[in-house]
């Protein structure tokens, strides 16, 4: 096959975002995440420098409030919060460029091609990282890098997407593989949110036989998957439980990473629930209280309540909703804007499940780059203005079995 030749935001973002996932590696100081970041962004600045005047329909502006609030919010002489900002401004800039950039390959093939590509690469990574390890859980070891759960999740979506345009098996083995890597890491947010984004196609047409019969497969796999000892060692430190322990929420058992015990300790904690401590204020409280072993909450939802307050919290979640209902009106222009934006919406309601085990906004170089690159391609005029058609609308997949 053929390989289409990406638009250059989109090689660069999906290098980046492989190149993130080789390990927790320093290069002249600099996590290799960081470097990654950075060079996404630096392009992006740089080509809407190149190409200011363009008109998009990407909403940028939808972000300003929150840009502007969380810049009063930070400390400049202070590395950390610097950091944090700007990395904050990587994303969203990365779509904007994507939705002026001049090319021809803005299309629904260059975007899979990339992303398989990425996929190939971290599934390597994986592969190196567990062989060194000597275990499947090479991640919680470091020797995976952190993100490399969330970037499955990033590929399930994408993939997922295309699965029900094309009802293509490949596709949907691309999800199982996924499912599998992630189960295989005991990375446990992904493991639920992977099939949870794959059930989405299939809401709007629950009624059906078939659609049942799938749904209860599935409830049936993981039902015998939760009573097999390798997943009840996982989530119990007792070795083992039922439905009933796992609801309880006993920090005492449920191996939640220290999950349970650190977020009741955090939102207790936090400085100021209207306007938050600051940037990385959380992070300074984790590694104090914690003795230097949390830095993060592992829960974006405290931790931008707890930097921002909910102020920042209100002010960022606006454009994230005003974000995904503006996609829908690309729905339906061609084929290719459309698979674009359902991969951005289905991206950002995957980004909103993993905010709530982990730090999907600070391991952006593994997950947002990427999304808001996709995102903004639908935006794109080239992509709008491509071959007619329709691709199938995740949240009304009742469509889907129309599409070739």
């Amino acid at each position: 096959m053929r390989l289409t030749r990406p638009p250059f935001i989109l090689a660069v973002t999906g290098l980046a975002t492989a190149v993130a996932s080789a390990g927790k590696l320093e290069v002249f100081g600099l996590a290799l995440a960081g470097w990654c970041w950075l060079v996404v962004l630096m392009v992006a600045l740089v080509g809407i420098g190149m190409r200011i005047a363009a008109r998009t329909r990407f909403p940028l502006l939808l972000f300003a409030p929150f840009f502007f609030y969380v810049a009063l919010r930070t400390d400049y002489s202070d590395r950390e919060e610097f950091q944090r900002y700007i990395m904050l401004w990587t994303p969203v800039l990365a779509g904007y460029f994507a939705s002026i950039v001049r090319s021809r390959a803005v299309t629904r093939k260059a975007v899979l091609d990339t992303t398989y590509g990425v996929f190939t690469v971290i599934l390597i990574a994986y592969a190196i990282a567990a062989t060194y390890s000597g275990e499947w859980t090479a991640i919680s070891n470091w020797f995976a890098a952190p993100g490399f759960s969330m970037t499955l999740v990033l590929v399930a979506a994408v993939s997922t997407v295309a699965h029900f345009e094309s009802k293509s098996k490949k596709h949907a083995a691309v999800v199982a593989v996924c499912f599998a890597a992630a189960f295989m890491s005991q990375s446990r947010n992904p493991v639920l949110v992977i099939p949870t984004l794959f059930l989405l196609g299939y809401l709007r047409n629950v009624r059906s036989i078939k659609v049942i019969v799938v749904i209860g497969a599935m409830l049936l796999a993981a039902h015998i998957a939760f009573y097999q000892e390798a997943v009840q060692q996982s989530l119990f430190r007792s070795g083992s439980g039922t439905y009933s322990d796992l609801l309880e929420l006993d920090a005492a058992d449920l191996r939640t990473g220290g999950r349970l015990f650190a977020w009741p300790i955090f939102l207790e904690n936090i400085p100021n629930w209207w306007v938050g401590g600051g940037s990385a204020s959380s992070a300074r409280f984790g590694r104090e209280y914690f003795f230097g072993r949390w830095a993060h909450p592992h829960n974006e939802y405290i931790r931008v309540v707890f930097d921002y307050g909910l102020i920042g919290l209100g002010l960022l979640m606006i454009p994230l909703v005003a974000l995904y209902r503006r996609l829908g009106d690309v729905l339906g222009s061609t084929s290719d804007a459309t698979f674009l934006a359902n991969v951005m919406r289905l991206g950002l309601i995957g980004m909103a499940l993993l905010a709530a085990t982990g730090n999907v906004l600070v391991y952006m170089a593994w997950y947002g780059n990427l999304l808001f690159c996709i995102g903004g391609f639908a935006f794109n005029r080239r992509a709008e203005r491509g071959v007619s058609g329709r691709a199938p609308d995740l949240v009304d997949a009742a469509h889907s079995a129309r599409i070739k």
